[in-house]
Parts: structure tokens; sequence; C-alpha cells
């Protein structure tokens, strides 16, 4: 299974994992056809893989306080629930106040 999530990401799975891979920028070969793709991360359970991607765009925010970052995971959480028909109800570091 492979599910683009946005540009730069998307979720694949194997057998026993779903994976985040993100884009990267080397170019498709015919020993690596699945260049730009790059793995950064193994997740054993859906839920667990969501959680993964918002942790780690979060790494990448440029937010500069908290009131920015509160906003980068309301945003996050928006567009996972826009993607995948649910409701995200937590996130690892749940933000006091947030339902």
């Amino acid at each position: 299974m492979i599910v683009q999530i946005d540009d730069n990401f998307r979720i694949t799975t194997d057998p026993h994992n779903f994976m985040i891979e993100e884009k990267g920028d080397k170019k498709p070969t015919e020993k690596h056809p699945n260049y730009p793709w790059e793995r950064i991360g193994y997740y054993s359970t859906f839920e667990g893989v969501l959680f993964g991607l918002i942790n780690h765009k979060l790494r990448q925010s440029v937010a500069q306080d908290v009131v920015g970052l509160k906003l980068d995971v309301k945003e996050l959480k928006a567009m996972i629930e826009a993607i995948f028909d649910v409701k995200v109800l937590s996130t690892p570091c749940q933000l006091k106040g947030e339902e």
C-alpha cells in the first residue's frame, strides 16, 4: 500500500510495518527505483504511523513560541482528519484545553 499524504510525505506498508517516507532530492535509478523516497520511520500500527507523521512534521516546524507550535499541532491534526476521515483524539503530548 502507498498512501500519498502530501507532495513530500507518504505512508507505505510491508507485511509487518507501516512506514513514513519523505521525498528526498535523489533521482530514481534502475538500481534504486524508489528514489527519491527515503524511509524515516517504521511503526507497528496505523495509529502509530499517524502520530509519527505528526511528530516528524512538528520537528520540522519553524514555530518560535508555544502559540505557533499549538497552531502547527492543530493544522497537522486537521490534515490527518481530512485525509483519513478520522478524529485525532489526542497526540502523544496532549495540549491543555485540546479536545
